[in-house]
């Protein structure tokens, strides 16, 4: 005779487990991508970003009024008018003395200098996992 435990292990945890597989599955589904916040009700305010178009690639240069910001970028994706590439900017750890002097940072895209890019940002905390609305902050033309 099979003990309760031996039954649980072969028949409910698989059960149990293509559960969790399939509602993954579904809620992959209904995500529609990356929230843009309103410019008008909810700017951008962090630290000044601009498009390096310069060489081959598009590059996001951030210049920061401190040490210790930091720029990730989180996805880069074609749309009809180019491509959207958007980044999070976390702030410096405040248990940490900064150096006061202006920073400035370079973030590779990945995206042909030869293409149309916008940039989005959000802002987060040394702390914060990264969520919450981008913003529009930047554009690139095509360069020839």
């Amino acid at each position: 005779m099979r003990s309760t435990s031996t039954r649980v292990r072969r028949f409910v945890l698989p059960a149990l487990l293509a559960g969790a597989l399939l509602s993954g599955a579904f809620l992959a589904g209904c995500h529609s991508g990356p929230v843009i916040a309103d410019r008008d009700s909810d700017p951008y305010r962090g630290p000044d970003l601009r498009v390096d178009s310069s060489r081959d690639q598009h590059q996001i240069v951030m210049t920061a009024p401190t040490g210790g910001w930091a720029i990730t970028r989180d996805l880069a994706r074609q749309d009809a008018s180019g491509f959207e590439v958007f980044v999070t900017i976390t702030r410096p750890n405040p248990r940490f003395v900064q150096t006061q002097a202006i920073t400035e940072q370079r973030l590779a895209t990945g995206v042909s200098s030869r293409e149309a890019m916008t940039v989005y940002a959000r802002q987060v905390e040394f702390d914060e996992s990264p969520a919450g609305p981008y913003n529009r902050v930047a554009e690139a033309t095509p360069q020839e």
